[in-house]
């Protein structure tokens, strides 16, 4: 069998680069993460059982301010949430539903965390 001289040349340049490749050294730092930390999180759609494991706990910002709890759990005919229902802290009577599209489930905190949530429109009554 017939080994070409592009073969033999082409292995020859991988293995010369791959073993000079660590002599290489800028001075410059490596570029440091802008979150240093990042917590596991879970998509609340990927949860089995949503609405027993999810009632009660609590939805942060991602900030990580508290701003209501998981009252209920809206399922699909898989049984993946589709949303949820917050009652607001504070305001235990205001409840609303939001979308699993911008819900996570942290386990390190034990709680939802919802990344783009927006003030529900609102008008004001004159009286």
């Amino acid at each position: 069998m017939a080994i070409s001289k592009f073969a033999v040349a082409c292995v020859a340049a991988i293995l010369a680069g791959g073993a000079t490749a660590g002599l290489a050294h800028d001075d410059q730092d490596a570029v440091k993460a802008q979150v240093a930390e990042e917590t596991p999180v879970t998509p609340i759609s990927a949860i089995a059982d949503p609405s027993r494991l999810l009632t009660g706990v609590p939805v942060r910002f991602v900030s990580g301010q508290s701003f209501g709890r998981v009252v209920a759990v809206s399922t699909d005919a898989n049984g993946h949430a589709t949303r949820i229902r917050v009652a607001l802290d504070g305001m235990q009577s205001t409840k609303l539903w939001i979308d699993q599209s911008d819900l996570v489930y942290s386990r390190a905190r034990d709680s939802i965390v919802a990344h783009d949530v927006h003030a529900p429109a609102m008008t004001v009554a004159s009286r």
